[in-house]
């Protein structure tokens, strides 16, 4: 096994220098077990390759090291918030992670409180559909533009009054804090929707 290691250490850092260099990457990160104690599993997938390492903590440290504070790049990724301290890069929070949390509000909720994650979801659908729309050559990339500023204008518009479910008050805060980071897609068409 060390044999082997010591043969993909090459491939192992071409790896990694491809996904440093790629101009958009997407993160994850999920429990692992290393000698049966726990450990995490960091993902990063440019366009042209992925990367994969494990770490004992859930720390910005994995992705630090392997992009570097000042990476520029568009950052895919779900609302964990240890990757906001990425501040060059540009981020797009993933639709998956989001519209989940919708349902999960849609599936807990009752009477009033269904309203306000029902129309966070009709508003990222809507973008699904402009981006559909746009790689199908019904609009401009100009009008794209447009579209995301409208959108996150209707987002924020969402947000901004007080919630008295705590739970929809909570995801209002967050959509708020991250009002400019939900429509890069349409910003820069083919970013990913989803850190998947």
């Amino acid at each position: 096994m060390l044999r082997t290691a010591n043969r993909l250490e090459s491939a192992h850092e071409h790896v990694r220098h491809a996904v440093r260099g790629s101009p958009q990457v997407v993160g994850d990160e999920t429990g692992w077990r290393v000698n049966g104690r726990p450990a995490w599993l960091h993902v990063f997938a440019g366009l042209t390759a992925t990367a994969y390492e494990i770490d004992p903590t859930r720390s910005i440290e994995p992705a630090a090291r392997l992009l570097g504070r000042d990476w520029s790049g568009i950052f895919g990724h779900d609302g964990w918030s240890v990757y906001d301290k990425f501040k060059a890069a540009t981020h797009q929070q993933c639709f998956a992670h989001l519209l989940r949390r919708c349902e999960s509000l849609i599936e807990s909720g009752t009477g009033g409180a269904l309203a306000f994650p029902r129309a966070v979801k009709s508003v990222l659908l809507n973008g699904f559909e402009y981006r559909n729309g746009f790689r199908a050559g019904e609009m401009t990339d100009h009008g794209l533009k447009l579209i995301a500023g409208r959108l996150t204008m209707r987002m924020r518009d969402l947000v901004r009054p007080i919630k008295t479910h705590t739970a929809n008050e909570r995801f209002a805060k967050f959509l708020e804090n991250h009002s400019d980071n939900l429509f890069t897609l349409l910003r820069h068409p083919g970013v990913d929707a989803t850190n998947r």
